[in-house]
């Protein structure tokens, strides 16, 4: 039934939202998607769960993600381009991992000012 499926997934939607901690907002929502469909749940059980589960990343909590994957782009990227090329590598990969590029644009020019 609807509603003891509505439970399972919303438990198990919970138990991940602290695996994916470290994952951008959108990035998270795909992934609680894709495990629910994995794991044989209904559209309708799905879309409600995802609407009422509290996927919702504070600021800080993205910006601790951006700056935990950002700099691991960096020190990946850094053996191979440098200047701009860099910048621009760092920042479509930041970009695919689903964060918003006014915040990706604000760790690129933080990172700037340090080096």
């Amino acid at each position: 039934t609807f509603s003891l499926q509505y439970d399972k997934a919303m438990k198990w939607v919970q138990k991940k939202v602290k695996q994916t901690r470290k994952m951008s907002m959108q990035k998270q929502k795909i992934t609680l998607q894709r495990g629910l469909v994995q794991k044989g749940f209904t559209n309708d059980v799905i879309d409600e769960v995802i609407a009422n589960s509290n996927i919702e990343q504070s600021e800080k909590e993205e910006w601790n993600a951006i700056i935990y994957h950002g700099e691991r782009l960096y020190n990946r990227y850094r053996k191979k381009f440098s200047g701009h090329k860099l910048q621009d590598k760092v920042k479509e990969s930041l970009y695919r991992h689903g964060f918003k590029i006014e915040t990706i644009n604000k760790f690129i020019d933080k990172k700037s000012d340090h080096v």
